[in-house]
Parts: C-alpha cells; structure tokens; sequence
C-alpha cells in the first residue's frame, strides 16, 4: 500500500471521529469504549474521540467566522411557523383582529 492509501483511511478515520463528536454534542449520546478489555485500546480510542473533539470544535469555530453561515434557534423557526399557519387561518376564516396583512 502506498502513502496516498494510508493518508484516505487517516482522513476518513478523522472524518468519523468528527461524527461521533457531533452525535454526542448533539444527542448525549457517548461510545462505550469500556467494553474492549485491553487498555490501549481504551486508550487509544480516548485520543481517537478527543481528536475528533478538537476537530469538531475547530470545524464549528471556523464555519462561524466564515460569514457564509448564520445561527437561527430552531424556537425561531417554530414560532415563525406558526405565526404564519395563524394568518393563513385567520385569513381563510375572516378574523379581522387576527389579520396581520
């Protein structure tokens, strides 16, 4: 195998550290790396989870100052929607204290 094969699966194994990353962010949800007995391999999947801890928090860091992204709330997004279901309605049964038009 050359360099090029082992630099793809070092990419990709970053890219699958950085998932599991965003998984427990997002969800609480954390590998369970008790369950191998040997030491180094707990070890070795610590740093492997850690790097894609760092990764993750450097990747969200530079897409923040990037400007081509913005943070809305998904309670934003919500409310939004329901205000518009709200003058939808009230327009289709003819509210006129619910107009907002």
């Amino acid at each position: 195998m050359g360099i090029t094969k082992y630099i793809h699966y070092s990419i990709d194994l970053v890219l699958v550290s950085i998932v599991l990353a965003g998984i427990r962010r997002n969800t609480g949800l954390t590998f369970n790396a008790d369950e191998f007995h040997s030491m180094d391999a707990r070890r070795y999947i610590s740093k492997f989870l850690g790097l894609g801890e760092r990764m993750y928090d450097y990747t969200v860091s530079l897409v923040r100052h990037s400007g081509y992204f913005y943070q809305r709330s998904l309670k934003d997004e919500f409310t939004d929607e329901l205000k518009k279901n709200f003058k939808k309605k009230a327009n289709e049964f003819d509210i006129p204290s619910a107009r907002l038009d």
